[in-house]
Protein backbone atom coordinates (compact mmCIF):
# COMPACT_ATOMS: atom_id res chain seq x y z
CA UNK A 1 0.00 0.00 0.00
CA UNK A 2 1.63 3.22 -1.03
CA UNK A 3 1.49 6.66 0.66
CA UNK A 4 -0.99 8.01 -1.82
CA UNK A 5 -3.53 5.28 -0.58
CA UNK A 6 -2.78 5.24 3.04
CA UNK A 7 -3.66 9.58 3.07
CA UNK A 8 -7.06 8.56 1.14
CA UNK A 9 -7.94 5.75 4.15
CA UNK A 10 -6.90 8.37 6.36
CA UNK A 11 -8.79 11.23 5.12
CA UNK A 12 -12.20 8.43 4.48
CA UNK A 13 -11.54 7.56 8.52
CA UNK A 14 -11.39 11.44 9.64
CA UNK A 15 -14.86 11.81 7.50
CA UNK A 16 -17.71 11.93 10.11
CA UNK A 17 -21.60 12.47 9.40
CA UNK A 18 -23.23 14.47 11.35
CA UNK A 19 -26.77 12.08 11.90
CA UNK A 20 -29.32 12.80 14.38
CA UNK A 21 -27.40 10.24 16.74
CA UNK A 22 -24.36 12.88 17.18
CA UNK A 23 -26.85 16.04 17.48
CA UNK A 24 -28.83 14.34 20.01
CA UNK A 25 -25.46 13.43 21.92
CA UNK A 26 -24.12 17.05 21.88
CA UNK A 27 -27.19 18.45 22.65
CA UNK A 28 -27.45 16.39 26.03
CA UNK A 29 -24.14 17.65 26.73
CA UNK A 30 -24.63 21.16 25.77
CA UNK A 31 -27.66 21.64 28.11
CA UNK A 32 -25.60 20.48 30.66
CA UNK A 33 -23.21 23.19 30.67
CA UNK A 34 -25.75 25.64 30.21
CA UNK A 35 -27.13 24.69 32.98
CA UNK A 36 -24.51 24.42 35.37
CA UNK A 37 -23.65 27.96 34.27
CA UNK A 38 -27.12 29.47 34.55
CA UNK A 39 -28.17 27.83 38.00
CA UNK A 40 -25.05 27.31 39.69
CA UNK A 41 -25.46 23.71 40.48
CA UNK A 42 -24.00 20.61 38.91
CA UNK A 43 -26.00 19.48 36.44
CA UNK A 44 -24.34 16.92 34.23
CA UNK A 45 -24.74 14.38 31.10
CA UNK A 46 -24.88 10.96 30.96
CA UNK A 47 -23.85 9.48 27.01
CA UNK A 48 -25.01 5.71 26.84
CA UNK A 49 -24.95 3.01 24.26
CA UNK A 50 -23.38 -0.32 23.14
CA UNK A 51 -20.27 -0.65 21.56
CA UNK A 52 -19.88 1.02 18.42
CA UNK A 53 -22.45 3.09 17.97
CA UNK A 54 -20.77 6.73 18.02
CA UNK A 55 -20.37 7.62 21.69
CA UNK A 56 -16.59 8.42 21.37
CA UNK A 57 -17.12 9.70 18.06
CA UNK A 58 -20.16 12.45 19.68
CA UNK A 59 -17.30 13.06 22.54
CA UNK A 60 -14.72 13.99 19.86
CA UNK A 61 -17.10 16.60 17.96
CA UNK A 62 -18.40 18.04 21.34
CA UNK A 63 -14.66 18.28 22.78
CA UNK A 64 -13.79 19.81 19.30
CA UNK A 65 -16.16 22.95 19.60
CA UNK A 66 -14.60 24.28 22.74
CA UNK A 67 -11.18 24.86 20.45
CA UNK A 68 -7.37 23.84 21.25
CA UNK A 69 -5.42 24.61 24.48
CA UNK A 70 -3.78 27.51 24.29
CA UNK A 71 -0.99 29.57 26.15
CA UNK A 72 -2.21 32.98 27.39
CA UNK A 73 0.78 35.30 28.78
CA UNK A 74 -0.44 38.04 30.97
CA UNK A 75 1.09 40.32 33.82
CA UNK A 76 0.48 37.67 36.54
CA UNK A 77 2.38 35.17 34.35
CA UNK A 78 1.65 32.39 31.53
CA UNK A 79 -1.04 29.86 31.68
CA UNK A 80 -2.20 27.03 29.81
CA UNK A 81 -6.06 27.05 29.11
CA UNK A 82 -7.95 23.53 28.51
CA UNK A 83 -11.32 24.73 27.56
CA UNK A 84 -12.12 20.33 27.84
CA UNK A 85 -10.51 17.27 27.59
CA UNK A 86 -11.04 13.46 27.46
CA UNK A 87 -10.11 10.79 30.26
CA UNK A 88 -11.00 7.30 29.99
CA UNK A 89 -11.62 5.23 33.33
CA UNK A 90 -9.14 2.34 33.46
CA UNK A 91 -10.14 -1.18 34.98
CA UNK A 92 -8.91 -1.08 38.27
CA UNK A 93 -8.82 2.46 38.31
CA UNK A 94 -8.88 4.17 42.13
CA UNK A 95 -9.60 7.41 42.88
CA UNK A 96 -5.91 8.25 43.29
CA UNK A 97 -5.26 7.51 39.62
CA UNK A 98 -8.05 9.18 38.20
CA UNK A 99 -6.82 12.32 39.82
CA UNK A 100 -3.53 11.57 38.32
CA UNK A 101 -4.28 10.79 35.21
CA UNK A 102 -6.86 14.37 34.83
CA UNK A 103 -4.24 16.52 36.32
CA UNK A 104 -1.48 15.20 33.44
CA UNK A 105 -4.21 15.96 31.05
CA UNK A 106 -4.35 19.36 32.49
CA UNK A 107 -0.58 19.65 31.83
CA UNK A 108 0.58 19.13 35.32
CA UNK A 109 3.53 17.02 35.98
CA UNK A 110 3.86 17.25 39.11
CA UNK A 111 1.72 14.13 40.59
CA UNK A 112 3.19 13.42 44.11
CA UNK A 113 1.12 13.89 47.30
CA UNK A 114 -1.17 12.05 48.99
CA UNK A 115 -5.43 11.80 47.39
CA UNK A 116 -6.41 14.69 48.84
CA UNK A 117 -3.28 16.76 48.19
CA UNK A 118 -3.62 15.84 44.47
CA UNK A 119 -7.38 16.33 44.42
CA UNK A 120 -7.15 20.09 45.70
CA UNK A 121 -4.30 20.55 43.17
CA UNK A 122 -6.95 19.26 40.16
CA UNK A 123 -9.62 21.70 41.21
CA UNK A 124 -7.48 24.74 41.37
CA UNK A 125 -6.12 23.64 38.00
CA UNK A 126 -9.70 23.30 36.66
CA UNK A 127 -9.77 26.82 37.26
CA UNK A 128 -7.05 27.85 36.33
CA UNK A 129 -7.04 26.27 32.97
CA UNK A 130 -10.38 27.67 33.05
CA UNK A 131 -11.79 24.33 31.76
CA UNK A 132 -15.71 23.95 30.69
CA UNK A 133 -16.38 20.31 30.04
CA UNK A 134 -14.57 16.74 31.11
CA UNK A 135 -15.43 13.59 29.68
CA UNK A 136 -15.26 10.66 31.66
CA UNK A 137 -15.10 7.51 29.21
CA UNK A 138 -15.45 4.00 30.02
CA UNK A 139 -17.38 3.96 32.91
CA UNK A 140 -18.40 0.94 32.91
CA UNK A 141 -14.68 -0.58 33.92
CA UNK A 142 -17.19 0.08 37.55
CA UNK A 143 -19.30 -2.83 36.83
CA UNK A 144 -16.34 -5.27 36.45
CA UNK A 145 -16.29 -8.31 39.33
CA UNK A 146 -14.72 -6.97 42.11
CA UNK A 147 -14.87 -2.77 41.39
CA UNK A 148 -17.47 -2.23 44.20
CA UNK A 149 -15.37 -0.75 46.52
CA UNK A 150 -13.75 1.26 43.73
CA UNK A 151 -17.63 2.19 42.96
CA UNK A 152 -18.22 3.36 45.81
CA UNK A 153 -15.59 5.95 45.79
CA UNK A 154 -15.08 7.00 42.63
CA UNK A 155 -19.32 7.71 42.80
CA UNK A 156 -18.18 9.93 45.67
CA UNK A 157 -15.31 11.24 44.36
CA UNK A 158 -17.38 12.55 41.12
CA UNK A 159 -20.02 14.17 43.18
CA UNK A 160 -17.60 15.96 45.31
CA UNK A 161 -15.81 17.06 42.29
CA UNK A 162 -18.88 18.62 40.68
CA UNK A 163 -19.87 20.20 43.50
CA UNK A 164 -16.51 21.97 44.06
CA UNK A 165 -15.71 23.43 40.66
CA UNK A 166 -19.26 22.93 38.79
CA UNK A 167 -17.33 21.80 35.73
CA UNK A 168 -19.47 19.00 34.17
CA UNK A 169 -17.80 15.72 33.91
CA UNK A 170 -19.81 14.04 30.87
CA UNK A 171 -20.07 10.23 31.85
CA UNK A 172 -19.56 7.75 29.17
CA UNK A 173 -20.39 4.03 29.02
CA UNK A 174 -22.86 1.31 27.77
CA UNK A 175 -25.87 1.48 28.54
CA UNK A 176 -25.68 -0.48 31.83
CA UNK A 177 -23.77 2.78 33.62
CA UNK A 178 -26.98 4.09 34.09
CA UNK A 179 -27.30 1.74 37.13
CA UNK A 180 -24.09 2.93 38.50
CA UNK A 181 -25.27 6.59 38.79
CA UNK A 182 -29.20 5.25 39.51
CA UNK A 183 -27.51 3.54 42.80
CA UNK A 184 -26.31 6.64 44.25
CA UNK A 185 -29.45 9.46 44.66
CA UNK A 186 -27.15 11.80 45.36
CA UNK A 187 -24.95 11.66 41.80
CA UNK A 188 -27.74 10.39 40.12
CA UNK A 189 -29.66 13.91 41.08
CA UNK A 190 -26.13 15.75 39.32
CA UNK A 191 -26.98 13.90 36.01
CA UNK A 192 -30.28 15.50 34.94
CA UNK A 193 -29.40 14.71 31.35
CA UNK A 194 -29.46 11.48 29.22
CA UNK A 195 -28.73 10.21 26.38
CA UNK A 196 -28.93 6.77 24.92
CA UNK A 197 -27.30 5.81 21.30
CA UNK A 198 -28.27 3.22 19.23
CA UNK A 199 -27.88 1.67 16.11
CA UNK A 200 -29.57 2.56 12.74
CA UNK A 201 -32.85 0.88 12.32
CA UNK A 202 -33.21 -0.22 8.74
CA UNK A 203 -36.22 1.08 6.91
CA UNK A 204 -36.63 -0.30 3.34
CA UNK A 205 -37.02 2.25 0.22
CA UNK A 206 -36.54 5.38 2.48
CA UNK A 207 -34.66 7.47 1.02
CA UNK A 208 -35.31 9.91 4.08
CA UNK A 209 -34.48 7.54 6.94
CA UNK A 210 -31.21 7.88 8.76
CA UNK A 211 -29.62 5.01 7.54
CA UNK A 212 -29.80 5.76 4.29
CA UNK A 213 -29.05 9.11 4.44
CA UNK A 214 -25.84 8.23 6.02
CA UNK A 215 -24.83 5.64 4.01
CA UNK A 216 -25.24 8.11 0.64
CA UNK A 217 -22.91 10.69 2.89
CA UNK A 218 -20.49 8.13 2.91
CA UNK A 219 -20.59 6.59 -0.01
CA UNK A 220 -20.45 10.57 -1.49
CA UNK A 221 -17.20 10.92 0.53
CA UNK A 222 -15.48 7.42 -0.84
CA UNK A 223 -16.35 8.84 -4.50
CA UNK A 224 -14.76 11.96 -3.66
CA UNK A 225 -11.76 11.11 -2.07
CA UNK A 226 -11.09 7.66 -4.16
CA UNK A 227 -11.91 9.84 -7.30
CA UNK A 228 -13.63 7.41 -8.56
CA UNK A 229 -15.58 7.87 -11.98
CA UNK A 230 -17.76 4.35 -11.23
CA UNK A 231 -19.17 4.38 -7.99
CA UNK A 232 -21.91 2.12 -6.43
CA UNK A 233 -24.72 3.99 -4.41
CA UNK A 234 -24.60 2.43 -1.01
CA UNK A 235 -28.50 4.01 -0.51
CA UNK A 236 -29.80 1.84 -3.16
CA UNK A 237 -32.34 -1.30 -2.27
CA UNK A 238 -29.63 -4.36 -2.34
CA UNK A 239 -26.58 -2.91 -0.46
CA UNK A 240 -29.14 -0.84 2.09
CA UNK A 241 -30.32 -4.36 2.93
CA UNK A 242 -27.00 -6.09 2.76
CA UNK A 243 -25.26 -3.59 4.97
CA UNK A 244 -27.80 -3.62 7.39
CA UNK A 245 -27.92 -7.76 7.86
CA UNK A 246 -24.22 -7.46 7.62
CA UNK A 247 -23.82 -4.70 10.67
CA UNK A 248 -26.92 -4.74 12.50
CA UNK A 249 -26.98 -0.80 11.63
CA UNK A 250 -23.67 -0.96 14.18
CA UNK A 251 -21.74 2.46 13.30
CA UNK A 252 -18.30 1.07 14.04
CA UNK A 253 -19.28 -2.18 11.79
CA UNK A 254 -20.71 0.24 8.71
CA UNK A 255 -17.31 2.31 8.68
CA UNK A 256 -15.07 -1.40 9.42
CA UNK A 257 -16.60 -2.90 6.36
CA UNK A 258 -16.58 0.47 4.30
CA UNK A 259 -12.98 1.16 4.82
CA UNK A 260 -11.99 -2.59 3.71
CA UNK A 261 -13.92 -2.23 0.56
CA UNK A 262 -12.79 1.21 0.04
CA UNK A 263 -8.99 -0.23 0.35
CA UNK A 264 -9.67 -2.89 -1.56
CA UNK A 265 -10.84 -0.55 -4.52
CA UNK A 266 -8.16 1.79 -4.56
CA UNK A 267 -5.71 -1.38 -4.67
CA UNK A 268 -7.33 -2.31 -7.37
CA UNK A 269 -6.78 1.08 -9.07
CA UNK A 270 -9.48 0.72 -12.08
CA UNK A 271 -11.36 4.04 -11.16
CA UNK A 272 -14.44 2.60 -9.82
CA UNK A 273 -15.59 1.41 -6.33
CA UNK A 274 -18.18 -1.47 -7.29
CA UNK A 275 -20.06 -4.44 -5.41
CA UNK A 276 -17.30 -6.58 -5.55
CA UNK A 277 -15.20 -4.45 -3.61
CA UNK A 278 -18.11 -5.03 -1.17
CA UNK A 279 -18.75 -8.39 -1.15
CA UNK A 280 -15.01 -9.21 -0.58
CA UNK A 281 -14.68 -6.63 2.47
CA UNK A 282 -17.28 -8.99 4.08
CA UNK A 283 -15.59 -11.67 3.72
CA UNK A 284 -12.20 -10.26 5.28
CA UNK A 285 -13.69 -9.90 8.88
CA UNK A 286 -16.33 -10.79 11.47
CA UNK A 287 -18.59 -8.25 12.97
CA UNK A 288 -19.83 -9.43 16.02
CA UNK A 289 -23.31 -6.94 15.42
CA UNK A 290 -24.00 -8.97 12.21
CA UNK A 291 -27.85 -9.81 11.94
CA UNK A 292 -26.67 -12.71 9.04
CA UNK A 293 -23.34 -14.91 9.71
CA UNK A 294 -23.39 -15.26 5.67
CA UNK A 295 -21.90 -12.57 3.31
CA UNK A 296 -25.11 -10.83 2.80
CA UNK A 297 -23.28 -8.96 -0.29
CA UNK A 298 -23.67 -11.84 -2.28
CA UNK A 299 -27.51 -12.48 -1.61
CA UNK A 300 -30.18 -11.63 -4.24
CA UNK A 301 -32.66 -8.74 -3.19
CA UNK A 302 -35.50 -11.39 -3.05
CA UNK A 303 -33.38 -13.67 -0.27
CA UNK A 304 -32.03 -10.16 1.25
CA UNK A 305 -35.56 -8.74 1.76
CA UNK A 306 -36.70 -12.57 3.35
CA UNK A 307 -34.30 -13.14 5.70
CA UNK A 308 -34.99 -8.79 6.63
CA UNK A 309 -38.65 -10.21 7.40
CA UNK A 310 -37.33 -13.04 9.08
CA UNK A 311 -37.93 -15.47 6.77
CA UNK A 312 -35.14 -18.22 6.21
CA UNK A 313 -33.63 -18.63 2.42
CA UNK A 314 -34.15 -22.44 1.92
Amino acid sequence: MNDEIKDKLVQFAQFVVNHPEYADALSCITRSIEATTTRGEPASALLTGEPGTGKSTACRIALSQFGERRIVTTEAGTTEIVPAFYCSLQAGATTKSLTTSMLQELGCSNVTGNSSTLFKRLVTLLQTCQTKLIVLDEFDNLLRKGAEKSREQVCDWVRTLLNETLVPVAIVGIPSCEEIINAHPQLSRRYPYRHQMNHFTYAALDPASVFSKTLRALGGAIKKIGEFEKCISLNTEQPLKAMYLTTGGNMNGIRQLLNDAFRLALLRNNGSFELIDLISAADLSVIPTALYRGNAFRLTDESLTKIISGVKVK
